[in-house]
């Protein structure tokens, strides 16, 4: 019973080991991808303007169309769009420009926090990963020379939370017994 109990607990320690070294090694992955040094979005007055004018005069030649408007009239509409799309450019330009002056920041942030956590966390979580490797090499030569692999055939080793389940509820008395119930469960 007792080797059975230590039999599981490395078990278990060798899976919380398994699953602390995967996660090092994602946080490690991550500190040793590279990543770009941000760079401020250049924005243009030029193509806000054109581009608001483009619509703006499609759009207004399409409703001249529409309503049949031709002539002087539609030169006039259309001017309109002209002056709007002056007009309009320095309030769109503000808007877009601190949008992406907002974007520039939280990426030079985010960039930042990378790579100081490249210089301070990175040799941290490398000498952790070391650790735990360490651990788990020592801890798994325990596991292969556990007491109960010389007691219990291999094919029932996996089976262990099962026969020790068996002990503690008192319906077995010896190893015999416990293999004997499992193998009638198993075939039932």
């Amino acid at each position: 019973v007792q080797a059975l109990h230590e039999y599981l607990q490395m078990d278990q320690q060798l899976s919380q080991l398994l699953q602390r070294k995967t996660k090092l090694e994602k946080e490690i992955k991550h500190y040793q991808t590279p990543h770009d040094i941000p760079e401020p979005q250049q924005l243009s007055k030029i193509r806000i303007f054109f581009t608001t004018l483009g619509v703006t005069i499609a759009a207004l030649y399409i409703a001249c169309a529409l309503f049949g408007i031709y002539g002087s009239v539609m030169l006039c509409i259309l001017l309109g769009g002209v002056v709007f799309s002056f007009i309009y450019t320095p309030i769109r330009y503000k808007k877009e420009n601190a949008e992406a002056s907002a974007r520039f920041l939280s990426v030079e942030r985010q960039y930042k926090e990378w790579e100081k956590g490249k210089r301070e966390r990175l040799p941290i979580l490398q000498n952790q990963l070391r650790q735990v490797m360490n651990d788990g090499r020592n801890l798994y030569q325990k596991f292969q020379n556990a007491k109960i692999r010389s007691v219990l055939h291999a094919d029932y080793l996996s089976y262990s939370e099962t026969i020790l389940g068996y002990f503690n509820r008192g319906r077995v008395k010896d190893l015999h017994e416990a293999v004997n119930l499992l193998e009638q469960e198993l075939r039932e």
